[in-house]
């Protein structure tokens, strides 16, 4: 009888060395989900960490940034900046940016008025790169505002008209 045991638990041992790849794959199941979570956090991070690096989209001129935050809310809505700073204007960049309103809206007289004035302000402490701004728009606007077709097309442009064509008038006649 002894020996009919030990048969029994030596085939009971041998069964349980040869559980299924089912068993053994369950078995290390939790492992593997922890190590993949842990994985997914450090990915995370890491890819967080590496868009925090690459984030800085603004300059490190003050006064460059705020000026170009400036020049777009100008062009986002022309008429609300002249409401809001018609009155205030007090250097060269208050009265280009006036200008370049006025510009935007149609109103040329007042658009070369306050470009005329921004123009004789600029000797006074203007941020170089906002000067060279001032500098290189001023002359286009009122090149624009001098010229018929000029302003013409750039009429055209900003009504988003499709009939613009690159050809001047006075070359349809011909």
């Amino acid at each position: 009888m002894v020996e009919a045991g030990v048969d029994e638990d030596t085939k009971t041992y041998r069964v349980d060395e040869q559980a299924s790849a089912l068993g053994k794959f369950l078995a290390y199941l939790p492992w593997l989900l922890l190590a993949g979570i842990i994985a997914l956090g450090a990915y995370y991070y890491w890819s967080a960490q590496q868009g925090a690096n690459n984030l800085q989209t603004q300059t490190e001129d003050i006064t460059l940034t705020t000026f170009e935050k400036a020049r777009r809310t100008v062009d986002e809505n022309p008429a609300q900046y002249v409401a809001v700073a018609g009155n205030i204007a007090k250097d060269a960049a208050d009265h280009y940016l006036l200008g370049r309103a006025y510009f935007l809206q149609g109103n040329y007289e007042s658009a070369k008025r306050e470009l005329a004035r921004a123009r004789g302000m600029l000797a006074e402490e203007v941020a170089s790169s906002n000067r060279r701004v001032i500098e290189n728009d001023i002359p286009m606007m009122l090149a624009v505002i001098e010229s018929d077709e000029a302003r013409a097309a750039f009429e055209r442009e900003l009504s988003g008209d499709e009939a613009t064509s690159s050809e001047p008038e006075s070359n349809k006649a011909n």
